[in-house]
């Protein structure tokens, strides 16, 4: 994995020189180029200096390190920007000093961004750090402007009252911040405008409020599939039929119903339908128009019971992108995966926080987007709100400290970490210093590629509370913002906007090649209302004139090789119609055929919870051969039970085929206790061996 390749490359040529290691890659280089440096952790470093040490004391070799270290946001994952600040004040073991070439022309934004964010930051620098080097950083950042265009940069501040819901105040400011860009302007498009979050959370609060106004958005961070009530009732109906005794699936269904039909009396419609078992349950919904009929649901494949779902509670109108991409989840899954609904289940928890609508481009839509993710991007226009993090606020931080002195057996001790280790001596106060030097950074770093993505129009919303600190009280980024704007002389009190420049058009991009189509369609028809049966299989189908027993015991056997339990036969038919594989009419008679199997008294052990079923699973013998016995039991004492699945009549070879089988299993360090050939055709016959 990429995540432990660089610990294991450190670990071998930690005491190697850098001949091995071009010995091992099989090719020596002289020249060398490492782009985005600035994200480059101290492990990675340490592989390639032997690299860079051998080629700089050649005569001809060669190292071009490039990037920011303003721009480091990825300390998390291991990057280290003090790595390419030392190397940019010539502080490492190379042979050589280095040459550093400053970039100083902008060819992102406009003058007035380029502006602000010089005289920002410029500020910033002389308040915030407390590491010499960091303020020097940022201190000369400024950079020179190349685009003609003047620009404009909007800031607003919140005057919140107490208890306020900030997420959604900050989500409306947004809303008419962009319909004041539209208003500048009768071409200017929603797709121009990409809103910034530093957290998903906020870039959901304003996905939904957006969406509410009637916004398009493009975001594969916040359309999360699951913000959805209806993929959210979906689940919940799903939850209750796996398990009837759910009664916080069953509240949740009640809950969205009152929601959907205004139901006033909510406390006594949830009093009235919490008592009822299952099926009493779906049929009182009845007097909502909703026929669920439980007992075939639970016969359904996952993805019919999805579209049954979506039909019976009238889920979807005209359309819902939410449903549409969660059928689609569900459709992939069933490739996939064995289809049932706790599978199901058990794959959405696990990826609900990731599983999104995917939005395609081109679409003249809003864009939501985290800081981390917009990191070497550009927009037109940029609006940065909840610009209130708190620099030194942190989660449940911690540090080592050494502990050598106290216990030679524990060196170092893992510290909740908190203004107290200023109190902890010399080695306490350094470690306080380093680790808030060290948020500064970062967090600043973070305002930084937030406030330069931005190529014409950069709005910033902030929290109107810090208007009353003073400038050795500066801890958030609205307090840096209103300090600045109080050492510009610009900040008045009771005032909440200031612009810089002034707005201007902007350029509307060239009608696109291929226009986009959007589907303003529900597409979904449950398999209820279908009148079509395919199987695509022809060597399947036997009737009276093709009841061939080897066809037949194929399709037995391989109906077979997919259920485990007994409660996997109704599953198995349901999923073999879905595919095509068998008609509907003959769905009756093979699962009359498996239940007379799975239900026999000698065998209905074997199918139950208490075992450990393998179907159908390649064994390698100590020869190098491959046995795969049709159904492989192993109880809860190790002992083993081999079965296999014939068809015709009893052949000696049948058994010996069994005893191989029972040969290589007891090699495994099992002892089989039974050998069972089941003879599927003419008729069910049993055999069994000890």
């Amino acid at each position: 994995m990429i995540s432990e390749f660089n610990t294991i490359i450190g670990k071998e040529i930690k005491e190697q020189p850098a001949p091995f290691i071009y010995e091992r890659i099989g090719e020596k280089f002289n020249h060398y180029f490492i782009d985005e440096f600035q994200d480059t952790s101290e492990l990675q470093w340490a592989n390639l200096t032997p690299l860079m040490i051998n080629t700089l004391a050649s005569e001809n070799g060669s190292i071009l390190l490039v990037g920011d270290a303003k721009q480091s946001i990825y300390r998390w994952r291991g990057g280290n920007p003090e790595q390419f600040i030392n190397l940019k004040n010539n502080i490492h073991d190379l042979p050589v000093k280095a040459s550093v070439s400053d970039l100083p022309v902008n060819y992102r934004s406009t003058k007035k961004v380029v502006k602000f964010n010089n005289d920002f930051f410029s500020y910033c620098s002389k308040v915030i750090f407390s590491d010499i080097s960091h303020g020097k950083l940022y201190k000369e950042a400024t950079q020179d402007f190349h685009k003609k265009k003047k620009g404009y940069v909007h800031l607003s501040f919140l005057d919140f009252e107490k208890g306020a819901d900030k997420n959604l105040l900050y989500a409306d400011e947004v809303y008419k911040t962009i319909k004041k860009h539209k208003a500048s302007s009768p071409l200017a498009s929603y797709k121009d405008i990409c809103v910034l979050v530093r957290k998903r959370k906020e870039g959901v609060a304003v996905a939904n409020h957006l969406i509410s106004k009637g916004l398009d958005i493009i975001s594969n961070e916040t359309l999360l599939i699951t913000e959805s009530k209806e993929v959210q009732l979906i689940i919940n109906v799903f939850s209750y039929l796996q398990d009837t005794t759910n009664s916080v699936a069953k509240l949740n269904v009640l809950n969205y119903l009152i929601d959907k039909y205004k139901i006033e009396d909510g406390h006594q419609f949830r009093l009235n339908f919490l008592s009822l078992n299952s099926f009493s349950f779906f049929a009182e919904l009845t007097q909502l128009d909703i026929n669920f009929d439980h007992r075939a649901a639970i016969q359904f494949s996952v993805y019919e019971l999805s579209e049954y779902i979506v039909t019976t509670f009238h889920l979807v109108k005209d359309t819902n992108a939410h449903v549409q991409f969660f059928l689609d989840i569900v459709f992939e899954f069933s490739q996939k995966q064995s289809s049932n609904i706790s599978q199901f289940l058990v794959y959405f928890e696990q990826k609900k926080s990731s599983l999104s609508i995917v939005s395609p481009k081109g679409m003249d839509a809003v864009q939501i987007m985290t800081v981390h993710k917009s990191k070497g991007l550009e927009f037109p226009v940029v609006i940065f709100p909840f610009a209130e993090l708190d620099i030194y606020k942190e989660i449940e931080p911690k540090e080592w400290m050494p502990t050598a002195h106290l216990h030679e057996d524990f060196p170092f001790f893992l510290m909740n970490y908190n203004k107290d280790f200023e109190q902890f001596g010399p080695e306490g106060k350094a470690k306080y210093d380093a680790h808030q030097s060290i948020l500064e950074l970062d967090n600043i770093n973070l305002l930084y590629v937030a406030l330069t993505r931005a190529a014409e129009q950069l709005y910033i919303i902030g929290n109107a509370a810090g208007a009353s600190k003073s400038s050795e009280d500066l801890k958030t980024y609205s307090d840096l913002l209103i300090g600045f704007l109080k050492s510009e002389g610009k900040w008045e009190s009771g005032a909440y906007h200031y612009t810089f420049g002034s707005l201007e058009r902007i350029a509307p991009e060239g009608a696109p090649k291929f226009p986009m189509k959007l589907q303003n369609k529900f597409v979904s028809t449950p398999k209820n209302q279908l009148n079509v049966s395919v199987a695509t299989k022809a060597n399947y189908f036997w009737d009276s004139a093709q009841k061939d027993a080897i066809e037949k015991g194929n399709l037995i056997h391989l109906l077979l090789s997919k259920v485990y339990l007994s409660s996997d036969i109704q599953i198995t038919i349901n999923n073999f119609l879905e595919e095509g594989l068998i008609a509907k009419d003959q769905s009756t008679a093979l699962c009359k055929i498996l239940e007379s199997i799975v239900f026999h008294p000698q065998l209905q052990y074997y199918f139950s919870p208490e075992v450990e079923v393998y179907n159908e699973r390649e064994i390698m013998t100590t020869t190098g051969q491959i046995i795969i016995p049709d159904r492989l039991v192993i109880t809860p004492n190790d002992g083993a039970i081999i079965i296999d699945y014939k068809t015709g009549v009893f052949r000696e070879q049948h058994q010996q085929q069994l005893e191989n089988y029972a040969s290589v299993v007891h090699q495994m360090g099992y002892k089989v206790d039974k050998k069972i050939l089941v003879y599927i055709h003419p008729e069910l016959t049993i055999k069994t061996y000890t």
